[in-house]
């Protein structure tokens, strides 16, 4: 099964094992930091942090039966997936949450056509909690959008192209807060980190963290936490701060290590050899010769 999971991922992705002929990339995955802070800000307002809406088996970060998947019906479900995202009805949406309230998080593939329909289920899912008196949140990862994006050939293509889904979720009723990163400052775990040295990349691109809620989940974070937007765009900055820097540190600093190592291994070595009999013997041997 781990075969079949690794080639499955492998060919979607356009084939990262074939260095000349790959057509793609693995999505980044959101850092584990951001999944610690959001689930201590979740108890701190009595709410619970319930899932990763687009997850696989080697990046998920909630772990076992906390993650939906693309793979779910053949493969997925054997390491832990839920479902798919795609696939989930309103009125399960929250269940594992009874009596708080629940939020999800979705860092969806960077794909247009495919934001576009998590935007709108997204919207159904939460107009069917406002319906039942729920508190159901989405904090939500996607690439950020400025006015004129869509018809700049300038722009990056998953910018360019996402304009649509972002703007559905900015200007719907439903946004309580949206967080600009910009590019530098943040960054995400590599998709394909088993298949690299590195496990960090910083994003080259701004990035939208944007927070969807029914009306009892506005209300319950007012009465909860008061002003507590400060307190949320601060953490989630932190928290998303790239590891890339502090890797490739780390790294060098290792790797000058064990070159020092190495160096001090072959210096004890020499001085022992200039100490043995046998060595002073056969190099006095090789000097008469």
């Amino acid at each position: 099964l781990v075969f079949v999971l690794l080639l499955r991922y492998s060919a979607l992705a356009g084939g990262h094992l074939l260095n000349d002929l790959r057509g793609g990339g693995m999505q980044g995955s959101v850092h584990r930091e951001v999944f610690a802070f959001l689930g201590d800000f979740c108890s701190g307002i009595g709410h619970t942090l319930a899932g990763e809406c687009f997850a696989s088996p080697l990046n998920a970060n909630l772990g076992v039966g906390m993650y939906r998947s693309g793979f779910y019906g053949d493969l997925d479900k054997h390491f832990g997936s839920i479902g798919d995202f795609f696939q989930w009805k309103s009125r399960d949406v929250g269940k594992s949450s009874i009596g708080g309230g629940t939020w999800y998080e979705a860092n969806p593939p960077f794909s247009p056509g495919l934001m576009q329909e998590m935007a709108i289920q997204i919207m159904t899912h939460l107009e069917a909690a406002d319906e039942k008196d729920a508190a159901l949140s989405f904090v939500i990862i996607v690439p950020a959008c400025s006015n004129g994006d869509s018809s700049s050939s300038g722009v990056p293509v998953a910018r360019r192209f996402a304009g649509k889904s972002f703007n559905t979720m900015l200007k719907s009723e439903y946004q309580s807060h949206n967080i600009r990163l910009a590019s530098g400052d943040h960054g995400y775990v590599e998709g394909a980190q088993h298949l690299r040295p590195t496990q960090f990349k910083t994003s080259m691109y701004d990035t939208s963290v944007m927070l969807l809620q029914s009306k009892r989940a506005r209300n319950d974070m007012k009465a909860a936490a008061g002003d507590w937007r400060d307190k949320f765009e601060a953490g989630m900055r932190a928290a998303f701060c790239s590891g890339h820097t502090s890797e490739t540190e780390d790294r060098k600093r290792k790797a000058e290590e064990s070159t020092s190592d190495g160096l001090e291994t072959n210096r004890s070595e020499k001085r022992r050899r200039t100490k043995d009999p046998k060595w002073k013997k056969h190099k006095k041997s090789r000097t008469d010769s």
